[in-house]
């Protein structure tokens, strides 16, 4: 076998400099492929999440923080999946990346979400995410919903600065 018959990715006999064919069809295809999965908006500002890893880690909770790569991985997912997110802002992105960080959520549309208004993207949180928040930072101990309706006896009191209740629904 000569030279000229193994693939390589430059000609080591000719100009280094210059891909040859294999070369060429990777890059194309890796284009492709980039095109694909997302805009230049969003791929821009997953660059800079990747680029910029360490400032992420930073802003994560400190049991977060060996995770970072992932959190970064699961935001690009999620924006390159969401047409809307395309028309946004590439500073706008970062931002939602940096302030789902900030608490220690990760933005995949589950509990924190990137909405678009205009052309930017707000970082948005679900209710789930607050009340969770919340009890990780010792603001509040419990949170709890019920669903009463008109003809449902529900009876609240606070004494001592305990909350009770009393609640019977409706049989009827």
């Amino acid at each position: 076998r000569t030279m000229s018959d193994t693939p390589a990715l430059h000609d080591t006999v000719g100009d280094a400099q210059q891909p040859t064919k294999p070369a060429t069809e990777a890059a194309q295809l890796l284009e492709q492929v980039l095109q694909q999965t997302g805009s230049t908006t969003t791929r821009a500002a997953m660059e800079w999440a990747e680029s910029n890893v360490e400032k992420v880690r930073s802003l994560l909770p400190e049991q977060q923080q060996a995770s970072a790569e992932r959190f970064v991985r699961v935001a690009g997912r999620y924006m390159s999946g969401d047409e809307e997110l395309q028309r946004c802002t590439p500073r706008s992105l970062v931002q939602c990346i940096l302030d789902a960080a900030a608490l220690g959520f990760a933005l995949d549309g589950r509990l924190v979400y990137a909405v678009r208004y205009k052309s930017e993207a707000v970082c948005q949180f679900d209710y789930k995410a607050l009340l969770a928040y919340a009890k990780r930072q010792r603001i509040i101990l419990d949170a709890w919903a019920r669903l009463v309706v008109k003809s449902d006896l529900l009876e609240l009191r606070e004494v001592d600065g305990l909350n009770t209740y009393d609640y019977t629904p409706d049989q009827d």
